[in-house]
């Protein structure tokens, strides 16, 4: 039921099967919300939406710090051992309608121009110039706020010690002309009333479901198992589903037809599994999970990409820390209230400040960063961040330290070379078997420096704020390499940035290091012939009714946020379809 009480239009997989569409998209994530809601304007259109996972809107989803990373539609997967620890990695989404949308940090961030002048053209002009206007685009229907007051004291002291290391602060960073680097005022998806906005709410809010469901048919709890393809003609003409739950009437897999196109927009794991499980990819995968080969397109699953995470932590008073929350239920009653009655308070939002910046740029002397109006701008493919720093006013254990005032510098090693690139590759027919994930995670001997230089910047800039910046509270650090003992608070003295190993600094990497879960590049665009899966309109090489529209078409790791460029992908593939067919 919606939260108001009024039915969501939703479909089963018994009212969709055997029935014929002019377009369907699978997956009903954030790319899928809103390429349905487009393609679904005209009336004399019929789409429909195939989400894997349950309808989901209750209130605790819309709150926007108890919704990161929370819900029953979250799932976890786990990558192969990575080879530096031979441990798995944990990779999370959202299967549910609105996908990652509904659990991520709700961070909006375009990226520099300069990254997307990068994208090979394929056919089709993806530079900066070409991309912008889908952004504004995206920003019309999306709401976006800024936080100005903040919960902890600890900001204003932050602030200055990241003024202090280099780093310039920028308000408005999704401007035109706005610098990619520097301290940032982060715009984050959340309406006016407080709530998260995702792309549920964006595209597919319920007077926009009741209002089209003649002509747009939302099905959840469905398991898209493999594509109808003609390898010989180049056709896809349909996509096989089932039901997700047992309980539902029909158990089999059963087709349904598209007159015009599919579009796959389930993600960099998924969309790849389900192009294998249809006999498209490198052929020595297909046939190791006995698979009949439709075509052999060596580049579906290649070159999997994500952002590596490796925290560091400073202690402060509890009052100026999230882990408040943790520590007293009085605190809980609150911010609950707080947000209830005027929409302020700790739940309102958590993630409001990061900073971006390039290693190339460090002093090595001084740990500060060399910052120019030149470095700064965006449209120079030489000043691309590598690196960010996201300040989550709260420990990584939270239970665990509950009765400690943490913060932590998250850094984010955003722009991994290709030996640092993995893989997805199915292992069987059955479409309920995860896929196996290999991340190779800075296997690089580049990206382990870029990643060294990163961390004792944040280290760098933890010690500025605990032993310069002032803040009139006791500071210590409490997460960081250390030489003699893993032990968490260990004895840090000021300048140990610099002194501390690099040994140290790769032993921690390897221990600490987790994934962003901004998993992308599983399906570029690209030439067949150097490993691209897609055209510069989408189209998967050999099948011109079959496109993808999620992250797994960025030709390279994108170096921000990518749920921006992800809303981007879907609106420029709504154009692409209506310029073909309409």
């Amino acid at each position: 039921m919606w939260i108001y009480g009024t039915a969501y239009p939703l479909r089963s997989v018994a009212e969709v099967i055997s029935q014929e569409y002019d377009y369907i998209v699978v997956g009903g994530g954030t790319a899928g919300s809103a390429l349905a809601s487009r393609l679904s304007e005209s009336p004399e259109i019929r789409v429909v939406l195939l989400e894997r996972g349950p309808f989901d809107h209750s209130m605790r989803s819309r709150i926007p710090l108890a919704s990161v990373a929370n819900g029953g539609y979250v799932v976890s997967r786990s990558s192969i051992p990575e080879p530096r620890t031979e441990q798995p990695v944990s990779l999370l989404c959202a299967e549910t309608l609105g996908g990652t949308s509904r659990i991520n940090g709700m961070i909006y961030t375009r990226g520099a121009p300069a990254y997307f002048d990068t994208w090979p053209r394929s056919g089709f002009d993806w530079s900066w110039k070409s991309v912008e206007p889908y952004f504004e685009r995206v920003e019309q229907a999306l709401s976006l706020r800024q936080t100005s007051h903040l919960e902890s004291a600890v900001y204003p002291f932050l602030a200055q010690s990241a003024r202090d290391v280099g780093l310039i602060p920028e308000e408005h960073p999704n401007q035109h002309g706005s610098s990619a680097l520097g301290y940032h005022n982060l715009d984050l998806t959340i309406d006016q009333r407080g709530y998260r906005h995702s792309a549920l709410d964006a595209y597919l809010p319920k007077n926009v479901a009741i209002e089209r469901q003649s002509r747009l048919h939302i099905c959840t709890d469905a398991v898209v198992t493999r594509l109808d393809v003609d390898g010989r003609s180049g056709i896809a003409r349909g996509v096989y589903v089932s039901p997700s739950k047992a309980e539902q009437p029909v158990q089999t897999a059963h087709l349904v037809t598209a007159r015009r196109e599919i579009i796959l927009a389930a993600g960099a794991i998924c969309t790849p599994q389900i192009l294998q499980l249809s006999g498209i990819g490198p052929e020595a995968v297909l046939d190791g999970a006995g698979i009949p080969v439709a075509r052999n397109l060596p580049g579906v699953g290649s070159r999997l990409s994500d952002h590596v995470l490796v925290p560091v932590s400073f202690e402060v008073a509890i009052e100026d820390s999230l882990q408040q929350l943790q520590a007293s239920i009085m605190s809980v009653i609150k911010n609950a209230l707080l947000y209830a009655i005027a929409g302020k308070g700790w739940l309102k939002s958590a993630l409001d400040r990061g900073a971006f910046f390039s290693t190339s740029h460090i002093d090595d002397e001084t740990g500060e960063l060399r910052e120019t109006k030149a470095t700064g701008d965006p449209f120079d493919p030489g000043h691309l961040p590598d690196a960010e720093i996201i300040v989550l006013p709260i420990g990584l254990a939270p239970t665990k330290n509950a009765g400690r005032g943490l913060i932590t510098l998250q850094l984010s090693l955003t722009q991994p070379g290709l030996t640092s690139t993995g893989d997805v590759a199915v292992q069987s027919l059955d479409a309920g078997q995860s896929p196996r994930i290999r991340l190779n995670m800075l296997q690089g001997e580049e990206d382990r420096r870029a990643a060294r230089k990163a961390l004792r910047f944040t280290l760098r800039l933890a010690e500025q704020f605990v032993f310069r910046s002032g803040y009139p509270k006791t500071a210590r650090m409490f997460r960081h390499p250390v030489t003699d003992t893993d032990t968490l608070g260990g004895e840090w003295a000021e300048g140990s940035w610099r002194s501390v190993s690099d040994d140290s600094l790769d032993d921690y990497i390897s221990k600490n290091m987790a994934s962003a879960y901004h998993l992308s590049s599983s399906c570029g665009i690209g030439e067949e012939d150097e490993g691209g899966v897609v055209d510069g309109q989408l189209r998967v090489h050999g099948f011109p009714n079959l496109r993808i529209a999620d992250a797994s078409v960025f030709p390279t790791t994108h170096p921000a946020h990518p749920m921006a460029s992800v809303y981007m992908v879907a609106e420029r593939c709504a154009d692409f379809v209506k310029e073909r067919w309409e």
